[in-house]
Formats: C-alpha cells, structure tokens, sequence
C-alpha cells in the first residue's frame, strides 16, 4: 500500500489535480494544505487485493482535519473558502481589516476569527455587492463566527439588490457573535434570507438601511431563528426597521428592537407570516405612518410574547 497525496484546486479552478506517490513513513507530512487518501497497490496476490480492500473500507479514508489560517496560510478569507475541504476544514482568521466579499460556494465549514468582531472586519467599501453569501444550499455547519460585517451594499438581483451585509439564498448558515453596520440594500439591508433557515445568535445589527423592506434583516418564505440579538438604529424606507417578514414563520427570542424606523412597522413588519417572537425588548422605535412603532401585523398570524 501506499499513499498519495491530492493536490488542491487553484482558487481560479484553472488547474486540475496533481498527483505524486509517497512511501509510508507512519506519519502524515505537516504541509496544511495537502490531502491524504489510502489507496491500492498494483498487486497479482488476490488475497492481498482482498484484505487491503477490506481495511480500506473500514478506515474509509484517511484524511486530516486542517485548520487554514488566513493570512499566514492564505492572504485573503476567499482564497482559504476555495481550498478548505467542505466536512472537514476551519478557516481561522487573524484580526485585521479584510476588503473583500466572501462566498461559502456551498461548503460546510467554519470561517472564524480568532479575536472576534471587535478586532476582525469583512469590509466590502467600493468592492459592491453583498458582503457574504451563502447561495447554494449551505446548511447549519456553514458558520460564521465572529466578524464585523460591513461596506456591502448586496446582491443584484435584476434591477434591485438584496443583503447589503449578507446574502442567504436556499440556505440556512449558522451566524453567531457577528456585527452587522453600514450596510445597504432595497431589501435587507444587513441580511436576506431568501427560502432559507438560518441561525442566527449573539449578533448586533445597526445602523443598517433598506430603500424599501427590512433595514436589519429581511426574511422571505423561511424560518430563520434569531436569538440573543441586538438590532438597533436600522431604517427602511417602506417598512420593518428592524425586520420584515413576508411569509415563513421565523422565530425571535431573548432580543432588542431599538431606534429602529420604517413607514410601517419600526421595529418589526409582519405580512402574512406567522413570527414567534418571545421575550424580546421594543422600545423607542419609530413608525412614520403612525402603524406599529414596534410591531405592525400586516397579516398572518403572529405570537408575540414580548416586554414592550
């Protein structure tokens, strides 16, 4: 038996893979960005072919989980998300100002900064766009962790954008302890959720605008959970300073509404969705049509359990 080490894709996608023998030597070489599988020997013996092929499927592969490290390993968040190994990678991001935008390209893995959001921006000023986007299928063990987000100003969607910060088509990421501030969008001015279902914990969203929905967050036909979250300062032009909900039953505990402002619905806007919203805080925000300074219902059915 012997090993074979698999040779990352180019970020660019323009080379194929490449592949070169090593003899075992009981230990993996300590390069991060190289995968390795155990494979077959060219052999006549049967027998052995049998038991190599045996101990291959009990091990399934032998590959190792490889922490990437963004800039000592990769200069930018991109180039790490374009080599890590969906299942089985974390990108680890030093503190600093990172002016870019990033695309999760439908892998599971964890994009972390190590000093947190505080210390660690993805900012996209004069880049244009969104400044993360999750739109091809990402699930729960897509995370982000740790960053503040801003400079976006979303996702062209034919005449009108969408996620100023961040941009969740057919997707449910995990988005825990992240700042959302000075982003913009018609529709969702710091987030989108667009068919989708994240989880969202521990993150502030301020200062954000929509030109018309959902100046914090804008959630269409999903059920994202929103917990332990500060959405504060938001405006929308139309409606939901804070959030707007437009179908879908999403699920908001244990957070604030403060400061925000809309047409309708300064804190949040419901139309026909069915919010559960338990043990959250409203208070000073702003409805210029006089309709629901915290909440306004616009239909649907919504479960309000709140201190207001």
């Amino acid at each position: 038996m012997h090993f074979v080490r698999r040779s990352n894709r180019t970020p660019s996608g323009s080379a194929g893979p490449s592949y070169r023998s090593r003899k075992t030597t009981g230990r993996f070489p300590a390069r991060r960005d190289s995968r390795f599988c155990l494979c077959l020997s060219e052999t006549r013996d049967y027998r052995t072919i049998n038991r190599a092929v045996l101990a291959t499927f009990a091990i399934s592969a032998v590959c190792r989980a490889a922490t990437l490290h963004v800039p000592a390993d990769y200069p930018t968040i991109q180039s790490c998300i374009d080599a890590a190994v969906s299942g089985v990678d974390e990108c680890n991001v030093a503190p600093g100002t990172y002016h870019e935008t990033i695309n999760f390209l439908g892998k599971a893995i964890t994009v972390r900064s190590s000093g947190g959001a505080d210390v660690t921006t993805i900012d996209a000023t004069g880049v244009g766009g969104s400044v993360v986007s999750c739109r091809s299928h990402e699930g729960p063990d897509s995370v982000l962790d740790g960053f503040t987000i801003t400079g976006g100003t979303g996702t062209d969607l034919g005449g009108f954008t969408s996620g100023g910060g961040m941009y969740n088509n057919y997707s449910s990421p995990t988005v825990t302890d992240c700042k959302f501030s000075g982003n913009t969008g018609r529709f969702g001015g710091a987030m989108s959720n667009y068919y989708g279902s994240p989880t969202v914990t521990n993150c502030t969203f301020s200062g954000n605008t929509a030109t018309y929905y959902g100046g914090g967050m804008y959630n269409y036909s999903g059920s994202p959970t929103v917990a332990d979250c500060t959405v504060s300062g938001n405006t929308a032009s139309a409606g939901g300073g804070g959030m707007y909900n437009y179908y879908g039953s999403p699920t908001v505990s244990r957070c604030t509404f403060t400061g925000n402002t809309g047409y309708d619905g300064g804190g949040i806007y419901t139309n026909s969705s069915s919010p559960t919203v338990t043990n959250c805080t409203f208070s000073g925000n702003i409805a210029n049509s006089g309709k629901g300074g915290g909440m306004y219902n616009g239909g649907g059915s919504p479960t309000r359990l709140s201190r207001l």
